[in-house]
Parts: structure tokens; sequence; C-alpha cells
């Protein structure tokens, strides 16, 4: 298997940009080659503008080897001192609560060792080729599942649960609920325990019977199937696709009473699920996920309800996990590939929230309520979200995964911003179409995906100097390369009931810029610069892969000034005019 001179670009009038390139100038690494390259700024007839440096690491996997730093003779016009940032802060280190972190399992990356294969004797003989769905009937059907007891795979156990729920479409699909029994309400161990109606809720919310909607409909209509021929002789059937299964149970046995945290995992689909057991013990042989029982119960006050925080995180998440289990398929069973880079399968993952936030209605990672809302609404409505968490640690690198907690989540934040920048500017619901149903697992995904959309060849270098500008302008409404066009931007394919799928305008100035310990740094992306005369971060010692760093030069300049730039070998610097 494989393994997974000047340029002027104009945007709207008031905004200029100019990419400078490399010389060959610089200090000496060890290696011989230059450290970086020094470069000199003359702006002139600056007339009340905003100057921004962006400094961009466009390789997918190489750190620059040093930090970029330029000098000036003074820095006037800084007015909102919250934004930026002493080059001393920058990489800092924050530390997540527990409590307040909403992640998935990440466990559709299967356990270690599992593979597809062909030509082995994993089926018996008589066993027929198509998939036979179990007869599962509510109330009675009683099944003991294997499931992830951590976030590591490795880790399982048996899961004793009854079927809860069970709802026919009118073309062929059947969703079943089970729930784990000792999650059910009639016990007493669990915080939170689940009911009847909230088995109804997510049925509704997943393949509603009466409209032919839901979470799964749309989710095919947007991705693909999620299965189907496996070419693999170790792999469940085709028909698989049509029979999907979720259970509810307490995921990292956290929820027993005076034991609960109300923060941790919502979510998971294992590939290890598509495996036959007779080559990996642990399969429950079905297309399925894992949803947490104890999170989707909590309530906000006396009541529970489908609106409440967490089972609002819960239908979001059902969609999360639907573009993992897709895109196993369609990478790793149709083209034959390696797994995506996890930067990328999450980065779909977090735009199908977003894709369906307004259906479904969730604030989703856009973190805006009413979801119903196409604009960008107004500071008041916009929640605490994965902008907010972008805009504090907008210059993390895009495409390398973090370890664990606090890392993770900026990750995902990075991942959620740069797919939403690139669903409002090259297709939306079509491009992430492309981007899964195609074979590369990197960014080569998406700069083919782009051009499938007949933007003709964009490098992933623009996209990441495009995603810094689109964050510093978003204040405004723009017309094309903005995250921010004052109205819901609409994209094909469109879904069964012809409404289309919406994905609404943001604009980063109206969410705080969060580290994650309750630390804001007012509204809006965090900038970098000081009135020392100098931007020298002397305590990184290199820039990581496909990151930004955005640098305020200067803020309502008016006049000629001048800047001498070292730019990092490998990176490139654009000079931004607001």
């Amino acid at each position: 298997m494989r393994g997974s001179f000047f340029m002027t670009r104009f945007y709207i009038p008031i905004f200029l940009s100019l990419i400078l390139i490399l010389g060959f100038s610089g200090c000496d690494s060890s290696d011989g080659g230059p450290l970086f390259t020094v470069k000199t700024v003359n702006l002139s007839g600056l007339q009340n503008e905003d100057v921004y440096f962006i400094f961009t690491n466009p390789s997918p996997v190489d750190d620059a080897p040093v930090a970029p730093l330029v000098s000036y003779s003074e820095m006037t016009g800084i007015e909102d001192e919250s934004r930026v940032q002493q080059s001393s802060q920058l990489y800092k280190t924050a530390v997540l609560p527990s409590s307040g972190g909403v992640i998935d399992a990440q466990l559709w990356k299967g356990p270690d060792g599992l593979s597809p294969e062909t030509g082995s004797s994993f089926r018996g003989s008589g066993v027929s080729y198509s998939y036979i769905p179990p007869v599962e009937v509510v109330g009675t059907t009683k099944v003991t599942f294997r499931g992830a007891s951590s976030i590591d795979p490795a880790e399982s156990m048996n899961i004793p649960a009854t079927c809860r729920g069970k709802v026919d479409s009118v073309d062929g699909r059947t969703l079943v609920i089970f729930v784990a029994d000792d999650c059910w309400f009639d016990s007493d161990v669990k915080e939170n325990r689940v009911d009847q109606e909230m088995v109804d809720a997510l049925i509704d919310e997943f393949l509603n019977a009466d409209t032919g909607n839901g979470i799964w409909v749309w989710m095919r209509d947007i991705f693909g199937e999620p299965w189907g021929v496996p070419f693999f002789s170790n792999l469940i059937e085709s028909g698989a696709e049509d029979y999907i299964t979720i259970l509810l149970y307490d995921i990292a046995v956290d929820g027993n009473k005076d034991d609960y945290n109300s923060g941790g995992i919502v979510g998971y689909f294992s590939s290890g699920n598509n495996y036959l057991e007779s080559y990996y013990q642990d399969s429950n042989e079905r297309l399925m996920f894992a949803m947490d029982a104890v999170r989707y119960a909590d309530k906000d006050g006396a009541l529970w309800d489908k609106t409440d925080f967490w089972p609002q995180s819960v239908f979001s998440t059902l969609a999360h996990e639907f573009q993992h289990m897709i895109h196993y398929y369609q990478k790793q069973i149709v083209f034959d590939v390696s797994s995506s880079d996890t930067w990328l399968n999450e980065m779909c993952s977090m735009v199908a929230e977003d894709l369906l936030a307004d259906k479904i209605g969730v604030a989703g990672p856009r973190g805006v309520d009413p979801p119903t809302e196409g604009s960008a609404s107004v500071p008041d409505n916009c929640s605490s979200s994965r902008i907010s968490t972008y805009n504090y640690w907008n210059n993390d690198s895009l495409t390398i995964w973090g370890g664990g907690g606090d890392d993770i989540l900026r990750s995902y934040a990075s991942t959620y911003a740069f797919g939403a920048y690139i669903a409002r500017n090259y297709g939306g619901a079509a491009l992430f179409r492309d981007i899964v149903q195609n074979g590369w697992t990197d960014e080569l995904a998406v700069t083919e995906a782009i051009a499938e959309q007949g933007y003709g060849i964009i490098t992933f270098k623009d996209l990441l100097i495009e995603w810094a500008e689109a964050s510093i302008i978003s204040g405004s409404i723009g017309s094309v390369k903005a995250y921010n066009r004052g109205v819901f931007v609409q994209s094909s394919p469109t879904d069964p009931d012809g409404s289309g799928y919406n994905l609404g305008s943001i604009n980063l100035y109206n969410y705080d810029a969060d580290d994650g310990v309750n630390n804001p740094a007012g509204s809006g992306p965090v900038l970098y610069g000081n009135e020392s005369g100098t931007f020298n971060p002397a305590s990184l010692e290199a820039t990581p892969p496909a990151s930004n760093v955005i640098f305020l030069a200067g803020s309502n300049l008016s006049g000629d000034y001048t800047w001498n730039v070292e730019i990092p070998t490998g990176m490139v610097l654009t000079v931004f005019k607001k």
C-alpha cells in the first residue's frame, strides 16, 4: 500500500499583500546552509494604514531553523496592547483544565497492526459473502459489545447492552441504538443515566423516519458511502453500510457517581469494528459509533432537553465521527492508501460539524448561537469555541498533531480554522467531498481537490498565506478570499431536501483569544510586536511546519517606513497593508 520578485494580490480595494522572495545571505547553520536571509522592507506614502508581516513556513513536515527577526527604528500607533504579545510570550505552553475539553478519542485509526488483507482465509467455508444484518428487537435483544475503555485502542472491555431504539428508513437503511445496562435509567451506578426520551431524540437527529433526513443522510450526501465492496478478505462485507449501530456507554469509565468529570471523550468511531472477528478478536463486526452515555444524559437544568450543552455536543460529534467512518472507507479501502495525516482527517471532521450545524441546531465549531444566523453575528452571540483557541494559538503548526491534552485542543482549533477558510472560499461541501474521495493523504488532498473544483493550481503555501490574511481582515465583510461574507455561503452538493449546505460567516474579532487556562488576550487573533525596536523570539529555536507568525509592524502609519527583516531559511514573508 502507498504511504499515506514581488507579487501583488488584491482582495478588496483597501488590502494589499506583497511576497518577498528569499535570497542567499545570512549566517550559516551547522550543516553549512544559511539560517536566514536578510531583507529590507521599504514602504512609502502610507496613509493611516496598518502594516503586518506574515512569516509563513510552507513546509508540511520541516521546521524552519530559527525564528524570524524584525528591526526598525520605531513602531507607532499600536492602540490595542491586549492583542500585541511581547516576543517572550511566543509559543507559550497552556495547561488545559481536564473539565473543559471536548475531544474525540481518535480511534478511527484502529488498533496497531490491523490492515486490510487479500488472499487469506478468515472466512469459514459456507459463510455468505453478503452482510446479513442481525435481528435485534427493542427492549429484548442483549449484546455484549467490545469497546474502548480509554483513548488507547488496545485497552478494551466488555459492555453488556440492550437494544433501546430502532428505525427503518424508506430506502432500506436501519439504525439501532444500544445502551449499556449500567447507563440505563433504572440503574443506580452512573451520575447521569439514559432514558427513552433521550434515545428517541438521538434517533430523530441521526435518521428521522418522518422527514427522511438526518445526520446519516446528509453525511453520505456530502462525503460519500461509509462502506461498500471491501476488496479485502478480512473485512465485513458489502451491505453493512445500510445497518448502523450507535452504542451509548461510559467510554472512559469516568461517569460513576462521585467520580464524574464533565469534560472528556464524547464519542468515537473505531475502524477495528470493520474487520472480521476471526481477524481481530475485539471487532463487533458492524458499522458503529460509540457515544458517551453519561455525558449525553447530562443536563443544564432540572430537566434534560436535547438543546442542552452535552446532547448538542453528542449530535455534533456524531457528524464528526461519521466523517471518520467515511474517510476510512474512501481512502484506505477504495484507494488502498495508508491512513490520512491526522490533521487532514480531523479537518474534514471539523468541517462536517460546520456544514451540519444549522441543520441539527447546534452552534458547532463556529460557535454562533443561533446557528441559523448566517452573518458573523455579534460578540455576545459568539461563544467560546475552536475560533477562540485559534485566535490565541494562531502560530501553531497546522500539520503536526498535538501530543495530548491542551495540545490536541489547539490542533483541533488550527485544523478547523484552516478548514473553515478553504470551505468558504473553494467550494464548501463539494470541495470536501473531493478531499475525501481522492487518493492523497496529506496536503495534496487539499490542493488537488481545489484544482478539481475549477480554481486552478493553488499551492499549499498560497493557502497558508491566504489563511493568515483572511484572519486579519475578518472584521470586515469581503467578497473573495474571506472568512466573513456577511451571510451564509451555500454550497453543493444539494442535500436531499433541496436546501443546500450552509456555512456561516466568521469574524475572528467577535471571539476572545483564549489560551485554554482562562487567560483571554482581548478579542481577535493574537498579533506579535513590541515597542523596543526589535521582534526576536530568542527562546524559539525553530518555527514549526505549516505555520504563520503574524507580526504587527505598525498601526495607523503615515509616511515612509523601513524595516530590516531576517527571514528564516525555508520561510516566506508577506507584507500586508490594511
